[in-house]
């Protein structure tokens, strides 16, 4: 989840033999070229699902219009709710993404999900549903865009699923 350029998504299509048992999701509009050349570029082997994994449709803030960005990150957030934060949210360029249920994408595809590798900037509130975290053996998940307090409860509900913390740095 935010596979972003697919240097990740190409490395883990190697590790499973270039099976095509590996499926990607990304929501910004922006990235997306990039990854479906270098998928071919590399021949990569990996299904690309554009959009966001979840049962809520969220608006995806690419950074490019901070004075910051580094040309590689956004976030997905929630749609805006009144008039004056829709007319904020499309003035800064904010797209809404397409919501797709895992088990949709499971079905499209006929994969069942076992591991997931979370790198979407705080998405794992919306994208691990307890089904989907009780049918996965492992998750790897950089936590960088959640606050320390939303990592902690995350952390004990991954407990309550039967994770184990192996590795943080």
């Amino acid at each position: 989840l935010g596979a972003r350029y697919g240097t990740t998504s190409c490395a883990l299509a190697r590790a499973t033999r270039n099976s095509g048992r590996v499926v990607v999701v990304e929501p910004d509009r922006l990235a997306l070229p990039y990854l479906l050349a270098n998928r071919q570029t590399h021949r990569c082997n990996f299904h690309v699902v554009q959009g966001v994994v979840g049962t809520r449709t969220l608006t995806f803030r690419s950074v490019a219009t901070s004075a910051t960005w580094d040309g590689y990150s956004g976030v997905a957030l929630p749609l805006a709710t009144s008039l004056r934060e829709q007319y904020r949210a499309r003035k800064r360029g904010d797209a809404d993404v397409t919501t797709v249920a895992f088990r949709e994408i499971e079905q499209r595809i006929g994969v069942r999900f076992d591991v997931a590798l979370i790198d979407c900037e705080g998405c794992i509130s919306t994208a691990l549903s307890p089904p989907l975290a009780r049918q996965l053996k492992m998750i790897l998940w950089e936590e960088d865009g959640s606050s320390p307090v939303e990592n902690r409860r995350w952390y004990a509900r991954l407990v309550k699923y039967g994770f184990e913390l192996l590795w943080r740095m």
